[in-house]
């Protein structure tokens, strides 16, 4: 059976209880909980996970519970699951066979819950696509695509069982961000302004200076499945007297024989970054490291 990987939103929405006081019991009691208790309906008296299906069946008639639900009994044994609090990241491993529930008088809004072992990780360490799956969504379902649950497994307990490519799925926006204006700078001369980095423009993602013609230059990334032909001739046509860059992980690039649009394929980046590693962020030194 091919494993899956998960994400889950540990009490997300506050009730009538101490959210924080929650996730801190999760993490230090190894579990992952759905939240959905009984409790909410002044109901106590359930004594394992088949009477609270029972009993929650008749409470619960949104497709967001039954997605969870299903989800929680799915997760197999030895399987992954991120989650993320107050920006501090944590992988768990399930270690048990099926999801459990007890009223629990101290914490009454658990609901079913599996057993795993968390662990905390660095931002650093944490896939692309995993950071972008604990946005918004469901309370608990599957995350990640093959690359990103292997180098999880890498992260979670130094899994060998590394790979040589899949080095532009591991990327956040920001990383293909990163690593497009250290190549411009290294290879083509450009000086980057860090504050065009902070603008509030979909336009360009940040703009730069070459150093010998004095030629500004704007860059525009895409990452996920959107496709960069959308807007990059306007952004061209706005700014007339500068070179665009464009580059993106999947999607089309802009047919056109505009002197000024210039595209940077990931193949090209992900060349550069294994012969300058050494001055490249430690997460996608990391991401390299794992994709050698």
């Amino acid at each position: 059976m091919t494993k899956s990987m998960y994400r889950i939103h540990l009490f997300k929405w506050t009730g009538n209880f101490d959210a924080s006081k929650y996730r801190s019991y999760c993490l230090e009691n190894n579990i992952l909980a759905l939240g959905w208790s009984p409790y909410e309906y002044g109901i106590e008296n359930i004594a394992n996970f088949k009477e609270y299906l029972t009993s929650a069946s008749g409470e619960w008639k949104d497709s967001a519970f039954h997605t969870a639900i299903n989800a929680i009994r799915n997760i197999q044994i030895g399987e992954l699951c991120w989650t993320q609090i107050d920006g501090v990241y944590y992988l768990g491993k399930i270690n048990d066979t099926e999801p459990h529930y007890e009223y629990n008088k101290y914490y009454p809004y658990i609901g079913p819950y599996r057993m795993c072992v968390w662990k905390k990780c660095h931002m650093d360490e944490v896939p692309g696509d995993i950071i972008r799956g604990l946005i918004g969504g469901k309370t608990l379902q599957r995350v990640g695509g093959e690359i990103s649950r292997l180098y999880s497994e890498f992260i979670y307990d130094g899994s060998k069982s590394k790979i040589n490519k899949g080095f532009a799925d591991l990327l956040h926006p920001i990383d293909v961000e990163d690593l497009l204006g250290i190549y411009l700078q290294v290879e083509k001369g450009y000086i980057l302004y860090p504050s065009t980095s902070k603008n509030d423009t979909a336009e360009y993602e940040f703009m730069l200076m070459q150093k010998d013609s004095k030629k500004r230059a704007v860059v525009q990334c895409k990452t996920g499945n959107t496709p960069i032909t959308d807007n990059s001739v306007l952004l061209s046509k706005n700014f007339s007297d500068f070179d665009v860059y464009l580059t993106a992980i999947y999607g089309d690039y802009p047919k056109t024989n505009h002197p000024n649009i210039h595209i940077v394929k990931i193949e090209e980046l992900d060349i550069f970054a294994r012969n300058y590693r050494e001055i490249l962020p430690r997460r996608i030194q990391k991401f390299l490291e794992f994709t050698d």
